[in-house]
């Protein structure tokens, strides 16, 4: 739609240089109808200068209104990555709601502290953190009307990530009783519901915002 605005403002201005292109020649015919070659050549070199200078202006809007829907494209294109599969909060989640499981049964402190999920961690934190940086030049690139296609955000991921730990680790250590089996036993089933239920619902908030990078990239390539 705006590049049928640009040309038809091409044409018009056009038109409008041929108008005065008219009006030049009219003036600088001689008296007896003959037309000086000189000043012949000085209209001509006039009026394509003024041609070439609009060309020039709408070829630069031109060029700029496509150089800035390629960044858009790649912006939306760099979060896309990030979508596929939700497979580090997955992983994170597994490796902690199985180290908490583990530590139910045994009950070692020390076992609790030394074999900690940390790298799963680290890259739940790494990817994050990377997702954020390219969500952010997204949000500089991308309209209003455009971001309003998300209705999700790494953040507001993390967010969830955070809450599924914080229940592990209530249900873990919010009720301490040793001496009672079954409380052990219902506490590893609801770690592992904990899991279940989360990870589901993070999967989910990956897979939709996946379909919507796609549909907005097909809004961006139309």
């Amino acid at each position: 739609m705006g590049n049928v605005f640009g040309e038809r403002w091409l044409i018009f201005f056009y038109c409008l240089l041929l108008f005065f292109s008219g009006c030049v020649f009219g003036f600088i015919f001689t008296k007896d109808t003959q037309l000086g070659f000189i000043a012949f050549l000085s209209a001509i070199s006039s009026i394509a200068t003024v041609g070439a200078a609009i060309t020039a202006v709408f070829a630069l809007r031109s060029w700029k209104a496509q150089f800035q829907l390629q960044k858009k494209y790649d912006a939306v294109i760099a979060v896309r990555g990030f979508l596929h599969g939700a497979t580090h909060p997955r992983i994170y989640l597994a490796s902690l709601s199985n180290h908490l499981a583990e530590y139910l049964r045994s009950r070692n402190d020390r076992a609790l502290a030394d074999d900690f999920p940390e790298e799963d961690q680290r890259n739940w934190f790494n990817h994050v953190s990377e997702f954020g940086k390219a969500w952010d030049v997204m949000m500089v690139l991308l309209s209003k009307s455009e971001l309003e296609q998300f209705d999700c955000s790494p953040t507001i991921l993390g967010d969830m990530v955070r809450v599924a730990k914080d229940a592990m680790i209530e249900i873990t250590f919010g009720e301490k009783d040793i001496n009672n089996l079954d409380r052990e036993d219902k506490k590893l089933i609801g770690l592992q519901n904990i899991n279940r239920v989360h990870s589901i619902k993070i999967e989910s908030a990956y897979s939709d915002m996946e379909k919507q990078s796609r549909t907005l990239l097909g809004k961006l390539a139309s």
